[in-house]
């Protein structure tokens, strides 16, 4: 079954390829897993290669392209899912694309970045990977995952059947993921944001994790970056922020924000003990790479520049907010929010109110608001008494961007993941498949 698989995937591929119709990042794998469902595990069966799995709720797409261009740099070959297709089809399709006739796999590593709920799926078919990169867990698409303990707890469970040589990078701000540190065995590098990036003075709104996993008491915060990430202890059983990595790290022109600070850290330390280089080369391999595609990414279109910035949670989207200050300096532009409600968004959008939408003020001439779910986004604008357009359509939503739009700074759009890949396609013609 395998390679009957294997070939009608890869005839689906080079169709899609061959006539343009995507990327092929997730049917060739969804075709190889109707006809066996083992597809990944008989595709790495036997196989040298170095599997890196990278899961999180944030920053997954551009930690794991910061990880391979590094692996590049250093002369190593790699299979990656550049597309962010991070479910177990879009693992399936990456493994197609790069096997040969025999089923063979020829690369050193492959780095595969995971959806946080199908992260415990993926490891029932990778065994043994060599390295494991956990970034933060946040509160994400209610209506399909459930609270970040939930998470958390599949999270141990599968972590706990792989073997005692894989290796562990951890943030260890993040109280759920050093709770996870704990439960494994050896090999665990924790990292860590400086206390530059912790200069938050309370608990956030947006927190999802501030209580002791270990008894469940309040957790006491000394620093915060944002959200839930910070230096804590629990002042009843003594749960703490873990030894880490903090030292000062030179950011990347082109990737702004807290929480790109903490990507390029996490690929530093991966690449640190993935290659055993010292944290300062691994960092210089990183020099040079541009944003994944809607993570910051900067383009021309209809004669306007502009900035696209994936916002799906409320954690994400206070972040995509406040990286707009680094991004434009004094600047202001027209800002368009896109907010939709299909399945990988998630259909629940409750969460748009524990985003700091009055914040957006700062960096606004205009604000366009579109997608699926428009007006429930227009409601949460007004209740702030921003000025604002409301336009379901997202073409012509685009089109008032670039009408209102006097000045050469970037317009930027903040967008859930649908509507992301929409305003990518309209605005420069690429989709997924």
């Amino acid at each position: 079954m395998f390679f009957l698989a294997l070939y009608l995937a890869k005839l689906v591929d080079w169709l899609i390829h061959t006539f343009h119709l995507g990327s092929g990042s997730t049917w060739p794998g969804e075709i190889a897993l109707k006809i066996d469902s083992r597809f990944v595990f008989h595709s790495l069966a036997g196989s040298p290669t170095k599997i890196i799995l990278i899961a999180g709720t944030n920053g997954k797409t551009t930690t794991s392209l910061l990880v391979v261009e590094g692996l590049k740099k250093a002369g190593k070959s790699v299979i990656h899912n550049p597309e962010g297709a991070n479910l177990l089809n879009g693992v399936a399709s990456s493994l197609v694309r790069v096997s040969s006739l025999n089923g063979k796999i020829a690369s050193e590593f492959a780095v595969f970045e995971l959806d946080e709920n199908a992260f415990s799926l993926v490891l029932s078919q990778i065994k043994k990977p060599y390295a494991v990169l956990l970034l933060n867990l946040f509160r994400d698409q209610l209506d399909r995952y459930g609270e970040v303990h939930a998470i958390s707890t599949r999270w141990i469970k599968a972590l706990s059947t792989l073997p005692k040589e894989t290796k562990y990078s951890i943030n260890g701000d993040d109280p759920r993921l050093a709770f996870i540190g704990k439960h494994l065995d050896t090999n665990v590098f924790y990292f860590g944001a400086n206390m530059q990036d912790k200069q938050k003075k309370e608990i956030p709104h947006d927190v999802d994790s501030v209580y002791c996993p270990e008894c469940g008491t309040k957790l006491e915060y000394s620093a915060m970056s944002y959200s839930h990430l910070g230096d804590y202890v629990c002042s009843k059983c003594k749960f703490s922020t873990p030894e880490k990595w903090t030292e000062s790290i030179v950011p990347l022109e082109h990737l702004s924000g807290v929480y790109n600070r903490y990507n390029i850290r996490a690929a530093v330390s991966l690449l640190h003990f993935a290659l055993n280089l010292p944290t300062e080369q691994s960092r210089e391999l990183l020099e040079g790479v541009t944003p994944a595609f809607g993570r910051q990414e900067r383009f021309t279109a209809s004669g306007k520049e502009w900035i696209v910035i994936l916002s799906k949670n409320p954690s994400g989207f206070n972040q995509s907010i406040e990286s707009l200050k680094e991004l434009l300096g004094e600047n202001k532009t027209t800002i368009c929010l896109v907010l939709n409600d299909r399945i990988p968004d998630g259909t629940d959008v409750s969460w748009i109110w524990d985003v700091e939408f009055e914040r957006i003020v700062s960096y606004a001439t205009n604000i366009v608001v579109s997608g699926d779910r428009t007006y429930d986004m227009a409601i949460r604008m007004q209740t702030k008494n921003l000025k604002l357009t409301a336009e379901p359509d997202l073409k012509r939503a685009l089109k008032l961007c670039v009408k209102n739009q006097g000045t050469q700074t970037p317009i930027v759009v903040l967008a859930t993941y649908t509507g992301m890949l929409e305003v990518r396609k309209l605005l420069i013609g690429k989709a997924m498949l």
